[in-house]
């Protein structure tokens, strides 16, 4: 499947704080296959917050296996994976790999972000989150600027399959 030119998103015009309560996937849930983000692709305004799920991940998209490519003029950007239980993790809030492959070849990942209000509630890799059995790949040109903060369009990785970086 390749989507060019479109918006996916689960913002609400009855205002920010309209998140889906799914615990996976907030904006793109891909279970097997290939997905393409082409030019003019934008995922984003995405939300996934419950108080009733112990792992939120995947506000913008969710990984379960497959591949997904991001393509030149794509953009990835202010999604949200939020978790307000106790002890509830929010892991992913651009994308999620659970296993798969992303390749990111342009594009734009940017303003996602993972937050947890639990005190003992894991928040990491608001850009990017890497489970194991999953695999990462960058080249070209692509922007994912990052505040530095933990959870704030970063990447974390759990423990990846493999990551690699080419020019």
């Amino acid at each position: 499947v390749i989507f060019k030119n479109i918006k996916i998103t689960t913002y609400s015009n009855t205002g920010f704080g309209q998140y889906n309560t799914s615990a996976q996937g907030g904006g793109l849930y891909i279970k097997t296959g290939a997905v393409t983000l082409d030019s003019g692709a934008w995922v984003g305004d995405c939300f996934t917050d419950s108080q009733a799920k112990d792992e939120m991940q995947g506000a913008g998209i969710y990984l379960d296996s497959g591949k997904l490519t991001i393509k030149t003029g794509a953009k990835i950007s202010n999604n949200q994976v939020k978790n307000t239980k106790t002890s509830g993790a929010a892991e992913g809030g651009g994308i999620y790999i659970n296993s798969g492959i992303v390749e990111i070849c342009g594009g734009e990942i940017s303003g996602n972000s993972a937050s947890s209000s639990g005190i003992s509630g894991i928040k990491a890799g608001g850009g990017i989150y890497i489970k194991d059995g999953g695999s990462l790949l960058l080249s070209g040109s692509f922007s994912m600027p990052s505040s530095g903060s933990a959870g704030q369009n970063d990447i974390y990785v759990e423990a990846a399959d493999s990551i690699k970086i080419k020019n």
